[in-house]
């Protein structure tokens, strides 16, 4: 009975006397503080004050603001927001943390398709390509190839960040043109190739022009050696091969407009262990294969606001301009990482090979099953195997 009582007067209790409302104290300079409660701010404005304290506190103190400033300040941010979702039900309600959410999902994003890109590099119609003495087996020339990428979170910061993407389609293809080469080996029945590329959308007119306002900057190089389990050294006998490379890239995405942007800077190393058969018949060489990746990846990413944009304000007030320089945030950043035995890409290829003289023609499709990440490739060589 007792315990019955007792809980009924703790209901009592907080029903007359509710929970205090949580609040931020800001601390800054020479004993200034204000409390902030932020049962009344908009939930967004509340995530920007806790997870840019300190970085406001500093900013405060170094400014010099009083007090009295600091509180107009919150107070016209806090206003502002209000205006901002009341007139804009449909579109993004939390700007800064939509920005940081597409932000994150597009650095997993390039997590998966990177190494999907690394994989189109120096495929060759042959599993194995014969001896480089006696017989001079070799090739080189330019390989190219795309991966499936899914840009809805780009989108989503961007729009976010008041960056018009409306002509972005939600799904564009990763290119790469590599120059690659592979030459026979001797004594054992394996091969090597190498490979490197550095591509930059903003060098391409036509590219350039269809993704305004992003671009791309890629650079990757590597190299794989493979041993041929059947050498298939006549026409119609299959040939089967095992190997393994390793793989590097890095490079940048970023998009621009009236001073808002977001950048994301990439690296990522793969491991890929490799299995393929082919056969050639006439000038035609059909060919199958397995890939097994496995990635690490390290994805930096950083975004500017432009408020006054973002929450269309055309006020220019001393507490929005106060607001703008030291409670809202104008930049900040994230990170993704994986590791090698957290990135496995799983990949089957299949492609066909055509042999015209000193002419090699390869075309590729492939899957990743970890990613659902369909990619392809296309080379032109000069070769002799």
């Amino acid at each position: 009975m007792k315990r019955v009582i007792t809980l009924a007067a703790a209901i009592a209790v907080f029903g007359f006397f509710p929970l205090a409302a949580k609040t931020i104290t800001l601390t800054w300079g020479d004993g200034n503080s204000i409390d902030i409660d932020t049962d009344n701010y908009a939930a967004d404005l509340v995530k920007i004050l806790e997870e840019n304290q300190e970085e406001i506190q500093r900013k405060l103190e170094k400014n010099n603001v009083a007090q009295t400033d600091a509180e107009k300040a919150v107070n016209k941010a806090q206003t502002e927001y209000t205006n901002f979702l009341e007139k804009n039900p449909n579109i993004s309600s939390t700007p800064y943390t939509t920005a940081k959410e597409g932000l994150n999902d597009f650095s997993n994003v390039l997590t998966d398709v990177i190494p999907n890109t690394q994989a189109q590099q120096n495929v060759w119609a042959n599993a194995w390509i014969g001896y480089l003495v006696p017989n001079a087996r070799f090739g080189f020339g330019l390989n190219s190839g795309v991966s499936k990428l899914d840009m809805t979170p780009l989108k989503k910061t961007a729009s976010a960040l008041g960056i018009d993407m409306k002509d972005i389609k939600d799904t564009l293809v990763w290119p790469t043109i590599a120059v690659d080469m592979r030459v026979g080996g001797f004594v054992l029945p394996f091969d090597i190739g190498f490979h490197a590329l550095k591509f930059n959308s903003s060098t391409i007119e036509a590219l350039g022009e269809k993704i305004d306002p992003i671009t791309f900057d890629f650079f990757t190089i590597g190299g794989d050696i493979r041993f041929a389990l059947v050498k298939g050294d006549a026409m119609f006998k299959p040939k089967v091969s095992v190997g393994g490379g390793i793989y590097y890239s890095k490079g940048n995405v970023a998009t621009e407009k009236d001073e808002s942007s977001a950048a994301l800077d990439f690296s990522t190393t793969s491991i890929q262990l490799n299995a393929q058969a082919s056969i050639k018949a006439f000038c035609f060489v059909p060919f199958v294969g397995t890939r097994v990746l496995f990635s690490k990846s390290n994805v930096d990413w950083k975004a500017k606001a432009n408020w006054k944009n973002i929450l269309n304000v055309s006020d220019t007030s001393d507490a929005w301009n106060t607001a703008v320089n030291n409670i809202l945030p104008t930049e900040f950043s994230g990170n993704t990482s994986t590791g090698f035995f957290g990135s496995i890409h799983p990949i089957a290829y299949i492609g066909l090979g055509i042999d015209i003289f000193f002419v090699d023609i390869t075309a590729s499709v492939s899957y990743d099953f970890s990613t659902t990440i369909y990619s392809g490739a296309l080379s032109v060589r000069f070769a002799i195997n």
